[in-house]
This record gives structure tokens, sequence and C-alpha cells, in this order.
């Protein structure tokens, strides 16, 4: 009858408002996870508790990875060629490898541009910045895939799981010492 029709179309009242329900269950179900609680003296949420542990646990990964890299350099060519067209467009406006000469000589002009920035008002190690910008770039979308699981009604557990498994992948910790723009 029209009843299993409703059901099983979608379009019935009774479907919208048992989804309404269980979505509205959901929402009481995750804010009654991230209530206040006391941490150390310090009244802090069981979502920013995620987030530390997200972070330190990020923080760790890069650490274990890139210990040896920060200092030596980076292991791919194609990252100097980067380095090279940023600083040709940091000291020229020529977005190359060579002063007057445009051309397609990096994989990604954004990351030429945002590493330009080094270039031309921060003047450190090349390595030392592009490690630096690379990380928290990683910090940032690992925090960011964090709120999206949140956001999409995942307990906090299972959130923070996912969200650590995504920064403690060997692959994506690698980009961030590899010197390339897989993390920007």
């Amino acid at each position: 009858g029209t009843g299993a029709q409703d059901r099983f179309s979608g379009s019935g009242h009774a479907t919208g408002s048992r989804i309404g329900r269980i979505r509205a269950l959901c929402i009481e179900r995750n804010r009654l996870i991230m209530r206040q609680f006391s941490f150390f003296g310090t009244s802090i949420s069981i979502a920013a508790r995620v987030r530390i542990a997200l972070l330190v646990l990020q923080l760790a990964a890069v650490v274990l990875v890139g210990a040896g890299q920060w200092s030596t350099g980076f292991p791919l060519d194609d990252s100097w060629i980067h380095q090279q067209v940023a600083r040709t467009f940091a000291e020229t406006g020529t977005l190359g490898l060579y002063p007057g000469q445009h051309g397609s000589g990096a994989t990604s002009y954004l990351w030429a541009l945002l590493l330009a920035v080094n270039y031309l008002w921060f003047h450190v190690s090349p390595v030392m910045f592009t490690h630096s910008l690379n990380a928290a770039l990683f910090l940032a979308s690992g925090q960011m895939l964090l709120s999206l699981l949140l956001r999409d009604g995942l307990s906090p557990t299972r959130a923070c799981v996912d969200a650590v498994l995504f920064s403690v992948a060997a692959n994506a910790v690698w980009f961030v010492v590899s010197g390339m723009e897989a993390t920007a």
C-alpha cells in the first residue's frame, strides 16, 4: 500500500520524519560527547582533546619520518627546480627557470609562488622554509579532515582514528620532507 511506497520511495512524510529524528539523535549524541570535562584543572572539551591528540601524533610522525631531511636537503631534484623558479620569480618577476624566460619548469606555479615568499621576505634556508611550510600545511590538512569527519556525524573516537590513519600514513608524511607541493 501507500505506507510501503512512502517507506521506500523517500518521498513520504514517514521517511522524512524518521530521517529527521535519526539526524537529531546523532546531533544530540555528538553534543553530549563534546561537553566540557576537567583536564589537569582546566575545562577542555573532548573535541579539543581529540584535536590535541591528533596534532601530537602528526608532529611525532613528521619528526620520525623527516628526522634526517631537515638539514640535508630534498630527496627529489624536482624540489630544487621549484626553488629555482621561486628564486627567479622573487628576483626578476619571471615565472620560469631563467630571468626573462617564462617556462614550465615547475609542475605547480602556485607552489613556486608560495616558495618565493622566502626569497622575498624571510631569506632563510630554502630547505627549512619548504619543510616548515609543508609541515604546517600537513598539520592543517589533518585538522581539517578531523573537522570534516566530526561535522559529518562520526563519533570523536572514530573521527580521530580516521584522521590519525591519514596523518601517520608513511607516504603522506614523506611528502612533508619531499619539498614538493603535495601538501599544499
